[in-house]
């Protein structure tokens, strides 16, 4: 199913960037051919990828929110072991 759909979206990037060649007509005979690129098509394979890019933008930054507030626990918890005098506790504040 993967390979179909593959090989869906390979020909409506070919048909949306390099057009399909379709014939014109004079008199009953062909006299020519036209290249017809799909607007439509294009339109739809830009909104798909920008949608793609935009999820892997959040979830890069949803990963880098997290890595902060690791980051900050392990900061408070180093600083809390050395100014804190052995014996007392301590508590995170959290977020203020």
């Amino acid at each position: 199913m993967a390979g179909a759909l593959d090989a869906l979206e390979a020909e409506a990037v070919r048909r949306a960037l390099h057009g399909v060649e379709k014939p014109v007509f004079r008199g009953g005979e062909q006299v020519a051919t036209v290249t017809e690129l799909s607007d439509g098509l294009l339109t739809l394979l830009l909104k798909q990828r920008w949608a793609e890019r935009e999820a892997e933008r959040a979830a890069r930054q949803r990963t880098g929110l997290q890595d902060m507030e690791r980051l900050r626990r392990a900061l408070y918890e180093k600083l809390a072991r050395q100014f804190v005098p052995p014996g007392t506790e301590t508590t995170d504040p959290g977020p203020e």
